[in-house]
């Protein structure tokens, strides 16, 4: 009837928000502001949820809300050194274009000079000097840059193996308000199935992140 698929629709949309709100969590060294706020701007399906669900309901899904946040809010100070590490790379790639540039003008009023057969010596040194500047600039700027690559991967690594921890940590949480949603919703479900199910996909997630972690260089 009509007021079982409204309570269906809420119910539904609670569990979409759950897994989404989770599954910032996995991808918080990555993620952007943007979307966390339209994560944030979403948290309004679990509150509907708590007009309708049972108290057991009601306790299981708030306390899985309470849980990714608290995560969140404790891991978010270790993604602001990232982002900064991120504004840095991207300053460092633009002088670095600028001094490319400015190398290969430099280069071609050489050239020019040389086809023109110029023989003041003053403007030759100049060319040269200025020249020689733009590369050595260019020479720091990669440096400086591979610099901040490299701590940028190392504290990357930390923090995916933070989130996955963390991640990992939810199951039983996870499992609880599900069960208890479905119970509202009157669907069938197997728990320990499930509870196996949760297991084998967070041993298998260690195991395929384990490889990525060898596979990510710390260097640049």
């Amino acid at each position: 009837d009509r007021d079982h698929a409204l309570k269906s629709e809420i119910y539904m949309a609670a569990a979409e928000q759950l897994v989404t709100t989770k599954l910032m969590l996995m991808k918080l060294p990555n993620i952007s502001q943007e979307e966390m706020e339209r994560s944030s701007a979403q948290g309004v399906a679990t509150a509907k949820l708590t007009v309708v669900a049972t108290n057991e309901t009601v306790q299981a899904v708030t306390e899985l809300s309470a849980a990714i946040a608290q995560n969140l809010l404790s891991l978010l100070p270790e993604k602001m050194p990232l982002d900064n590490l991120r504004t840095d790379i991207q300053i460092l790639s633009n002088q670095l274009d600028g001094s490319f540039q400015k190398q290969n003008q430099m280069l071609n009023e050489m050239t020019a000079y040389n086809l023109r057969g110029d023989s003041d010596p003053r403007l030759w040194q100049a060319l040269q000097d200025n020249f020689d500047h733009h590369s050595s600039q260019i020479d720091k700027f990669i440096q400086e840059r591979d610099s901040k690559y490299t701590a940028l991967n190392r504290a990357m690594k930390e923090l995916f193996v933070k989130c996955m921890e963390a991640s990992i940590g939810l199951s039983n949480l996870e499992i609880k308000a599900i069960t208890c949603i479905r119970k509202e919703l009157n669907m069938p479900f197997n728990e320990s199935e499930y509870r196996n199910t949760i297991e084998a996909t967070n041993s298998k997630m260690e195991a395929e992140f384990s490889k990525f972690l060898v596979r990510v260089p710390d260097a640049a």
